[in-house]
């Protein structure tokens, strides 16, 4: 949970997220998201791309632009200039 509270308090400094006053997880499998005013495209925005989860040491992760770890349905096996193979493609 550390992860996704980070990284929704990272985009916290957008325009289109900063009416996010606060994010708390009160128990494991908890996420309350606490807004300046109500927002019915919240569920939307938290499905773009800046809201995506990383690691909450994600920019201190060697290679990580190349070998990106993430909560999606595929790992990154290899990456190369030329080719990127990940788990779902064989």
């Amino acid at each position: 949970m550390d992860d996704v509270i980070a990284s929704l308090k990272r985009i916290n400094t957008l325009p289109l997220y900063s009416h996010i006053a606060d994010i708390v997880s009160p128990t494991p499998w908890t996420l309350d998201i606490h807004l300046t005013e109500p927002d019915r495209w919240l569920p939307l925005l938290l499905g773009q791309v800046p809201a995506m989860i990383l690691p909450r040491e994600w920019e201190t992760l060697s290679n990580f632009a190349s070998h990106p770890l993430g909560t999606g349905p595929y790992a990154v096996i290899r990456n190369s200039t030329n080719q990127l193979k990940n788990s779902g493609i064989r």
